[in-house]
């Protein structure tokens, strides 16, 4: 609900003026007071008193804010921690209620402030169940790490379930790329790799079986990596990576929580030892909406001045 004034001098000089005002009304609440003045001369003169957040801005050309912290910057800066500290993906918001029970605001400052946060991908809602904390995207960097290390130096509990571990001949492009023979064995592990408990990647590894004997009898719900270093005294040194997309089938889709039709990030990685041989092949299946990959780029030397 809005309330105007308006005022005119019948005989204006350079130094009479035309006042309005403006009551601005939120959920029964006189939020704002919007003044502004237009004088004969061209100049304006333009106050705002915010009710609601304790700020009063006067303009004439400059502009002046109350230094206090307003309550609309105490809400977010509590938002801010809320969702920072939350202790999963998709924990949920104190309602907007509380929220305006505590810091004595309207509704409308409540949601200007979550909107913020929405807009920005941190929080999304559900039409009658409230505001939930959007699952953060891991960021991959250009080294040599495995599942297990990214989630916990991201402060999630990686686990694993493990698919599929046995022996079989190596497809074609399989044994090709670790330099084996045709039909050579190799050991298949597909693994559904979670953090927090949600399903992050679809990961399928190939090993030469006669390299890493006994591997299909080992527990792989771990570090793969660290499997290789503890029971077959292997450091793996580098990779060739390559990325792409793939729709998903299916199957593939319904393991890693998406509706049927999505794609993802594909991640093929040829792992080498410090004598650059082959020593795993992996295909990974990254949920699109939980990961992405950063990398530094450099000019070539002969464009360097």
């Amino acid at each position: 609900m809005t309330g105007r004034g308006l005022a005119r001098h019948d005989q204006p000089t350079a130094d009479s003026f035309e006042p309005f005002g403006a009551f601005i009304f939120t959920d029964v609440q006189c939020t704002s007071l919007e003044l502004s003045y237009r004088r004969y001369d061209s100049t304006d003169l333009y106050i705002r008193l915010d009710l609601d957040e304790f700020a009063i801005v006067v303009n004439s050309g400059e502009q002046m804010k109350d230094k206090q912290a307003t309550k609309h910057d105490a809400l977010r800066e509590h938002l801010q921690t809320l969702i920072d500290s939350a202790p999963r993906a998709n924990s949920k918001l104190p309602t907007e209620q509380e929220l305006m029970d505590r810091f004595g605001v309207s509704r409308s400052t409540v949601r200007r402030a979550v909107d913020q946060f929405a807009s920005a991908g941190r929080v999304y809602r559900i039409q009658g169940a409230g505001t939930f904390t959007t699952p953060a995207v891991v960021q991959k960097a250009g080294e040599l790490t495995s599942f297990t290390e990214d989630m916990r130096r991201r402060g999630l509990i990686p686990t694993s379930q493990v698919l599929a571990q046995l022996e079989e001949p190596a497809p074609t492009s399989v044994s090709a790329k670790l330099q084996l023979a045709a039909q050579e064995p190799v050991t298949r592990i597909q693994r559904l790799r979670l953090a927090d408990g949600e399903p992050m990647a679809l990961e399928t590894c190939y090993f030469s079986t006669q390299r890493y004997p006994g591997l299909a009898d080992l527990d792989v719900h771990g570090s793969l990596y660290e499997t290789l270093v503890l029971n077959y005294n292997q450091h793996p040194r580098q990779a060739d990576q390559t990325l792409g997309v793939k729709a998903l089938t299916d199957e593939e889709a319904a393991l890693l929580g998406l509706s049927p039709g999505s794609s993802a990030l594909v991640v093929e990685r040829l792992l080498r030892d410090e004598l650059g041989d082959p020593i795993e092949l992996s295909q990974s299946l990254y949920r699109g909406d939980r990961y992405s990959y950063h990398t530094t780029l450099y000019a070539p030397p002969d464009r360097l001045p």
